[in-house]
């Protein structure tokens, strides 16, 4: 049974790595997806302001901070370590 329908969407462009992924799944994906777009949602807003004239450095700066100390340091080590765990190195 498929975990999820792979598609040409998911590939990173390593052939190791795209046929690891195929079979492994993971299952904080839909999460793990939705707090990209969420970020990405920011991320557009932020570019939004400043391209009608508001100053939004402060702003941007903190968004980057918290995406950098939360979800790379925090979700994307717990997404490492569910890899780990069932032999991907």
């Amino acid at each position: 049974m498929t975990f999820w329908p792979w598609s040409k969407e998911l590939e990173v462009g390593i052939g190791e790595i795209d046929e690891q992924h195929k079979w492994l799944g993971y299952p904080e994906t839909e999460a793990h997806k939705a707090e990209h777009n969420k970020f990405t949602g920011q991320i557009m807003d932020l570019l939004d302001r400043h391209d009608s004239g508001e100053s939004a450095g402060d702003e941007t700066l903190t968004l980057l901070k918290e995406w950098l100390t939360h979800h790379i340091l925090k979700v994307d080590k717990a997404y490492v370590e569910h890899f780990k765990a069932h032999g991907v190195t």
